[in-house]
């Protein structure tokens, strides 16, 4: 009894961790349309997400108030994707491991899934998806700004801002994502210090924090993962309906011999599958994370891509 007492304890432990690491690598999605959900669906299957256009044009009222084509009903996005990671564990180690170890090992795990569904989801950060309305950055057609991190500080943020004015984007729902090398660079700059440091930043210092809660009207990001996708790209600046992203929870059939299978969420409604079974022969018990997803690309005019030379 007290083994599965041990087993049971480690279990949640790993997935929970797991799950926190997961959505800290997925936390910029957040800004997005999204239906994040721990209801089950099988790939293949479309969920509604629901987005309102960023760009809805007011009408001249001609005695009906129809709409002219724009409705907040959504897009399907179609659950097509599914990655996971699994790991095995021996009768000795499952005995021999303590429990702050399983957290650790869930937590990398959770990391390391999150990393392989962002970047898969990112993939859509190309020009072809976003080139419809888009401005020229200081060195090429299409981006919003082109240029090494050294030289990317608060007055090229102004310079975006002056862009996407110029676009006529809303002044709210404005986001902006960062390789670390370009974010860390806008920590360094004498004038983001000097605003900060009499509270205009947040409400520590980016010093203190290492965070940049907002800047020039944008909410500022950063991550790590962000493929560069053949185009050299380094962040991009957004607004929500620039993509739908849905997830959800992959059940396994009836008749399954599976010793727990069950869906891991939390209130942001990220969620991941877990599996666990036995191997009787080889004395060893696999268990599996994976997440169920799909996304789409919707309004080519509420993305901008940030770009290295």
């Amino acid at each position: 009894m007290a083994n599965d007492t041990f087993t049971n304890t480690a279990t949640v432990i790993l997935t929970n961790a797991a799950l926190e690491a997961f959505t800290a690598v997925l936390q910029p999605l957040t800004s997005f349309a999204t239906d994040f959900s721990a209801a089950a669906a099988q790939r293949g299957n479309a969920v509604r997400v629901l987005f309102i256009p960023s760009q809805v044009a007011a009408q001249n009222f001609t005695g009906s108030y129809a709409s002219l084509g724009e409705t907040a009903t959504g897009i399907d996005v179609t659950i097509s994707q599914h990655k996971f990671v699994s790991w095995s564990l021996t009768d000795v180690e499952l005995a021999v491991n303590n429990l702050l170890k399983i957290e650790q090992f869930g937590r990398q795990f959770g990391f390391n899934l999150g990393k392989a569904v962002l970047q898969d989801i990112w993939s859509l950060l190309v020009l072809s998806n976003y080139n419809s309305g888009s401005v020229s950055g200081t060195a090429g057609s299409g981006f919003v700004f082109v240029g090494s991190a050294n030289t990317f500080d608060s007055d090229n943020i102004v310079d975006i801002k002056s862009a996407v004015d110029a676009l006529y984007w809303p002044e709210f729902g404005r986001k902006i994502v960062l390789s670390p090398t370009y974010y860390n660079g806008l920590l360094q700059d004498t004038t983001v210090k000097l605003a900060s440091a009499i509270g205009v930043i947040g409400s520590t210092t980016p010093a203190q924090s290492g965070k940049l809660p907002s800047l020039s009207g944008f909410e500022i990001d950063a991550s790590a993962v962000i493929p560069a996708n053949g185009q050299n790209v380094q962040g991009f600046v957004c607004l929500p309906d620039c993509m739908a992203v849905a997830m959800r929870y992959l059940q396994p059939q009836p008749g399954n011999t599976y010793l727990s299978a069950f869906a891991v969420t939390n209130e942001a409604g990220f969620t991941l599958g877990f599996r666990d079974y036995y191997n009787n022969d080889g004395g060893y018990r696999t268990q599996a994370l994976e997440a169920n997803y799909g996304y789409s690309a919707v309004n080519p005019n509420a993305l901008q891509l940030i770009a290295s030379v």
